[in-house]
């Protein structure tokens, strides 16, 4: 397809329609084609409009490499302090465990102590229980002594008494 002007469009039309409805065909066509090239310049970006958008990308790069370099300083401070609070922690466990050790040998003496302790209150209880069993089994040896000897009495007492009355009854 080749390419005409719109001279040669208005010669040729000019032929087969008139001279005024040529004009008014390509006054119109022309029309048209600045409308569409103004809708087109529009819709496309110029130069401009690119450089801007460039500019723009490579504003947003360099915010976005600073960012990235700030998250990493700060993780690895998160780092460093996370290391720091391991190893204290790590430190108070062995301290805990140190003292427990310790406390646990302290209780285990105590409780050896106590041990020897009630053992020697319970040998110094049986001597004191023997020693009052034999008290309370003379006591009541004692106590037997005397009941026999004032049951002894009582009986020559009753005996005497009786016989007694009995030389009474046979005297009358």
């Amino acid at each position: 397809m080749s390419t005409i002007s719109v001279t040669q469009l208005y010669e040729q039309l000019t032929k087969g329609v008139g001279k005024e409805t040529a004009e008014n065909l390509c006054s119109y066509i022309n029309g048209k084609i600045k409308e569409e090239l103004e809708d087109q310049t529009k819709i496309l970006s110029t130069k401009e409009d690119i450089s801007g958008l460039k500019l723009d990308i490579e504003q947003l790069r360099a915010a976005t490499k600073e960012d990235v370099a700030g998250l990493k300083l700060d993780i690895e401070q998160l780092r460093m302090t996370t290391k720091g609070d391991v190893a204290s922690l790590k430190m108070d466990i062995e301290q805990l465990r140190m003292t427990t050790k310790v406390d646990i040998a302290s209780l285990k003496m105590d409780i050896e102590q106590l041990r020897i302790a009630t053992k020697l209150d319970i040998e110094h209880l049986r001597a004191a229980t023997k020693e009052d069993m034999a008290a309370v089994l003379i006591k009541m040896s004692e106590n037997k002594a005397e009941t026999m000897r004032w049951m002894f009495i009582f009986w020559v007492g009753q005996v005497a008494a009786t016989f007694g009355l009995l030389m009474m009854f046979l005297k009358r």
